[in-house]
């Protein structure tokens, strides 16, 4: 595909070639590999396809070379369209991956440039801007000790790349970067060449598209394959840099970090609506993470023994140390014989050694396997390297336990011998029928109580410590479930270690009594102790507020929930703080992207005052998704864009599906959105150091009120309220296939219904990306922007004030631009070809026009330019470039719908003589569902979003 890469550079370089020559070397190795599968034909197939999608989008309309695209797609069958799939698809694969080379290269030459002064996003940079602002150390101290981030990974279905696919990208990955070698030899160039040509042949061969849905248990995997090649690695960096900036910009302090940046996970906790997560599952996911982090543990200590040889004849150590030294030999007579000849003289040697033996016997343990001396906890292992550290520090050894020791300590102090923490969440429904179903044998009935009555009868039954719920369950399967889920956790906690589960998590919760239905039932199960009237809790109690009426009504819930002195008593024992969860997935399909933003502000703000009148440390919980309609973009920005006052050091957000490839899957890259993140969140905590971040005015409050209103009103008429809407979206876009993708443990939708209220998020917005809408990015934005901004020149004016000014507003204003970048109405209104009522399908999809029209227009009046991106020139320019690429996939598909639904549906048994010509539909079904799934991966990869 060499005319591929010659015209056609996705991104732009800042040095020069490097991106030109991967692209170069991947774009030959796939030219090879189309003339060696289908020979000249289909090279030259696939050129011609891209030469006349180049020509349809500069001339725009319906013009000689869309026409000509028509006809050669309408003549494509089967076995001639997936080929040309392929090609485009696996064209997006490695110059996506030419691109995260290209940005890791980029993220070095401008550290490399920044010399001795902070690099901008940096923590350095966070902690210098702090400092200047005006931030004692007193404050830092403060600062330091609040810290707290966590990261959670989540198998929400957005990432459609095989794990299998992404192994092959790393190992081609590993194989540029060894091009790079400027004392490579010509020899060792053509063993790369060939080793690149190869891996990309088997690639072309291995198929995109899953051939069975992903289990709970392949989610997990998916995602342990990113702390193993990265994520262990470089979090010590984050901490050494935290370390070093504090002491550079705060000589004399003493700083003591806490564990300031760890990670999280819902796979296999996450049972909202998947019901094919199991008991066994949860089990074995905790179990894959010990398993991992202990598998990592063990030959890395293993390596600190070989570094750690300082010889008794040259340096002391520690009391400390000498006294552990014997303790461990009288337990573990058989290391000692062992070592007997080897390091006698090696205190730090011999010290491994028994570590060592331990760490072996407590992965044993942990896997159900005969053990003799296993650690007890995460914290025993952590002494003991901590007696280490304190003896080298002591006796001349500071170079060897920064260097040798300290990055290792970070990451037991991290990731201990659970990995990840484990979220539990559910839907409302669960918890609450699992109640109801304890309390109906008593003579309650639950649902016949009013609120007031509810919150009653829960104080009484948490503050009584006797068990309410019976050691020998009697219920339904569906509530022994949920009560035995809670069982469990308390039982990991024990045996992995009071982090191995996070936080316990109710979706839609909506009232007072939702939240402490969830501490009864975690009492219950003796993750909540009551001693003599105190509290002794090991669970966080999370409501997850997502629609937009939960999130108007989610400060008053908490204000309550935090005047109850029962529930007050679980916060106390929890260190005094609260976690909330907002959730932008579902906010966002409720209200539309102008709204949710807004209201998720709004809200966050006031959970922030109620956090502080009751004198509560307060942690939003941030359930954010990889595509700007899900809560996307930029972490950072993100991050920076939340109301003054609301993070105070303390953060926890999802990452999702391909977020999560985008973000780990290079360590350098990896490194740095984790620096990223830490000086958002340092930054953010102190207003004073970032522009745009202060109290904004209250006439812009005024504006995004109403703003928001109109925007409320102009998303729901569409959406909810024109009847014909569902049918429009269903035909229009290709969401009932995207079922059939295999990218998920979970189903598409949480009932049979086909209401979009009833739809998940993630297949609304993923089905919108495809059909090149994006429509949950943007829609509102005009008619609530214009209709503002006409009423008078200072209105206009006020927008363009708030857009320079205010964090939020420019946020959310970039990351809407961004989606209109993306969106193509000339493709769109070729998937609106697809709905079969003429009328219906020029009256939505007129409006939908309309409305982007009208959103661009505003969206530039505001921000300043004549077209979008005018302001991030290499994001236009990289859109621009991928455009005419994604374009043939977005024909073909449309084509093969057209063809999918055009054909009889299988009614059961035919007639006498009809059973061949049946046999041939379901074959045609099965190769063009095949072709459509295969083009949704291509699309996916070209547009770098899913949902």
């Amino acid at each position: 595909m060499s005319s591929l890469r010659t015209d056609s550079r996705p991104v732009d370089s800042e040095g020069g070639g490097e991106l030109a020559r991967d692209v170069r070397i991947l774009g030959n190795a796939l030219g090879n590999v189309l003339r060696e599968q289908g020979g000249d034909a289909l090279y030259e197939r696939v050129e011609r396809i891209r030469a006349l999608t180049k020509e349809a989008r500069r001339t725009q309309g319906r013009d000689p070379a869309e026409q000509e695209l028509d006809a050669l797609f309408a003549g494509m069958d089967f076995a001639a369209a997936l080929p040309v799939l392929k090609a485009f698809t696996t064209f997006f694969q490695l110059i996506n991956l030419a691109e995260l080379k290209e940005i890791a290269r980029v993220n070095r030459r401008r550290a490399a440039e920044a010399s001795d002064a902070p690099r901008r996003e940096s923590i350095r940079d966070a902690i210098r801007a702090l400092k200047e602002s005006g931030a004692g150390p007193e404050q830092m101290h403060d600062l330091i000790r609040a810290l707290s981030i966590q990261l959670v990974f989540t198998a929400h279905p957005t990432e459609s790349k095989r794990r299998s696919v992404q192994q092959k990208l790393h190992r081609l990955s590993n194989v540029l970067t060894r091009q790079e070698d400027p004392l490579l030899s010509h020899s060792e160039a053509l063993a790369l060449d060939a080793e690149i040509a190869s891996e990309v042949e088997i690639l072309w061969q291995t198929d995109e598209v899953r051939q069975r849905r992903l289990s709970v248990l392949d989610e997990a995997r998916n995602v342990l394959f990113y702390f193993s090649q990265t994520l262990i690695a470089v979090t010590p960096r984050i901490y050494d840099d935290l370390r070093s900036a504090l002491a550079e910009y705060y000589p004399g302090e003493t700083f003591e970090i806490p564990t300031v940046l760890e990670f999280g996970s819902w796979i296999g906790g996450d049972r909202d609506g998947n019901p094919t997560i199991t008991l066994d599952h949860t089990t074995e996911v905790l179990r894959l993470h010990a398993d991992l982090v202990l598998s990592y543990y063990i030959p890395a200590i293993r390596s600190l023994s070989d570094k750690l040889s300082q010889s008794r004849h040259y340096v002391g150590i520690s009391r400390e140390l000498e006294q552990s030294l014997a303790d461990d030999a009288a337990r573990q007579p058989d290391v000692v014989a062992e070592a007997a000849n080897r390091s006698q003289t090696e205190p730090y040697r011999r010290k491994m050694e028994f570590i060592w033996e331990r760490l072996r016997d407590t992965q044993r343990r942990l896997n159900g396997l005969e053990a003799t001396l296993p650690y007890a906890s995460a914290a025993e292992f952590i002494h003991d390297l901590e007696i280490v550290d304190r003896s080298l520090r002591e006796n001349n050894g500071v170079f060897a336990a920064n260097r040798a020791l300290a990055p290792f300590l970070n990451q037991a102090r991290v990731f201990g011998f659970h990995l990840a923490r484990l979220d539990i969440r559910d839907h409302k429904e669960k918890y609450i029928g699992a109640l109801a179903a304890v309390f109906a044998p008593l003579g309650v009935d639950w649902n016949a109580l009013d609120e007031d009555a509810k919150i009653a009868l829960l104080e009484r039954e948490i503050a009584n410590p006797r068990p309410l719920i019976p050691a020998e369950l009697d219920y339904d399967e569906s509530v022994s479930e949920t009560i035995n889920l809670l069982r469990l956790a308390k039982t990991k906690t024990e045996q992995i270690g009071p982090e191995a589960i996070g936080s316990l998590i109710m979706s839609m919760a909506s009232t007072v009594s939702d939240v402490l239905a969830m501490l009864l039932l975690a009492k219950e199960a003796r993750l909540l102790k009551i001693h003599s009237d105190q509290f002794d809790s090991s669970v966080d109690v999370v409501p997850l507020f997502e629609t937009i009426a939960d999130l108007e009504n989610a400060p008053g819930v908490l204000d309550t929930l935090l005047s109850n002195p029962v529930y007050r008593k679980n916060i106390d024992a929890r260190g005094n703080q609260q976690e909330v969860m907002v959730g932008y997935s579902d906010s966002n399909k409720d209200g539309g992207y102008v709204t949710a933003n807004w209201k998720l502000y709004v809200a966050q703000t006031k959970l922030a005052e109620v956090s502080r009148k009751h004198g509560v440390a307060l942690r939003i919980f941030h359930g954010r998704g990889g595509a700007v309609g899900r809560g996307g973009g930029p972490a950072n920005k993100a991050i920076l864009a939340q109301p003054p006052g609301s993070i105070q050091g303390r953060l926890k957000i999802t990452e999702q599906g391909e977020v999560i490839a985008a973000r780990y899957f290079d360590e350098r890259i990896a490194y740095r959105n984790l620096e990223q993140v830490v000086h958002a969140v340092l930054t953010a905590s102190a207003e004073a150091a970032q522009p745009g971040h202060a109290e904004p005015k209250a006439e812009w409050i005024a504006a995004m009120d109403e703003i928001s209103d109109d925007a409320f009103h102009a998303y729901r008429s569409l959406v909810y309220e024109d009847p014909e809407f569902v049918r429009f979206f269903h035909e229009a876009t290709p969401i009932g296939e995207l079922a059939q993708l295999n990218i998920g443990s979970r189903p598409p939708k949480r009932t049979a219904s086909d209401k979009i209220e009833d739809l998940r998020a993630i297949p609304w917005v993923f089905s919108w990306m495809q059909s090149r809408y994006t429509l949950p990015g943007w829609y509102g934005i005009g008619a609530a922007l214009g209709r503002y901004a006409a009423r008078s020149p200072e209105h206009l004016a006020c927008l363009q004030e708030m857009y320079r000014n205010w964090a939020f507003f420019t946020t959310t204003l970039d990351n809407a631009q961004m989606s209109l970048a993306k969106a193509d109405m000339d493709i769109a209104a070729k998937y609106a070809t697809l709905v079969s009522d003429e009328n219906l399908r020029a009256r939505v999809f007129g409006a939908i026009h309309k409305e982007y029209c009208d959103s661009v227009e505003i969206v530039c009046k505001i921000i300043g330019g004549d077209a979008l991106l005018d302001n991030s020139p290499v994001l236009q320019k990289s859109i621009r470039l991928r455009n005419p690429y994604v374009d043939p996939l977005s024909y073909l598909q449309v084509e093969l719908l057209s063809r999918l639904r055009t054909l009889p549906t299988d009614d059961g048994e035919g007639r006498e003589g009809e059973d061949a010509e049946r046999d041939a539909i379901r074959a045609r079904r099965r190769d063009l569902r095949a072709a459509v799934l295969l083009s949704i991966n291509g699309v996916a990869a070209g547009l770098k979003n899913t949902g």
